[in-house]
């Protein structure tokens, strides 16, 4: 009788806890959580996205583009600048890479412009 107890009672907890386990794990994995684009338009660096998941990229600043903003499984983005930055100083932007309950984010840093007095003061 005792064994018959403890055989029902261990079924019992594998039953309940089938609910909670997962045969997979959801990924979303993207190759860096920063990039740093030349002040210059056209600037582009490269991210790389590995998922098994459909993902979407949102875009936090009116200079930058990416591409593909969207894919199913693994790919490469690219990443670019729309504009130069005049400004002396660096200016910074944030992508938002979305899959199912996952999300990472990158910062975008584009340098600023080098003045012509600042390379020949050598800073």
């Amino acid at each position: 009788m005792k064994y018959l107890l403890f055989a029902f009672t261990a079924i019992l907890l594998d039953v309940a806890s089938c609910g909670s386990r997962h045969d997979y794990d959801d990924e979303l994995n993207v190759s860096s959580s920063r990039v740093i684009l030349e002040s210059q338009k056209g600037a582009s660096s490269e991210l790389f996205v590995s998922s098994d998941l459909h993902w979407d990229i949102t875009v936090y600043g009116e200079w930058l583009h990416v591409s593909p903003s969207s894919g199913n499984s693994d790919a490469k983005i690219v990443v670019t600048a729309l504009s130069s930055n005049e400004s002396p100083y660096e200016r910074s932007c944030t992508i938002i890479i979305s899959g199912g309950p996952i999300q990472r984010e990158v910062i975008v840093i584009q340098r600023g412009k080098v003045s012509v007095n600042d390379k020949e003061d050598g800073t």
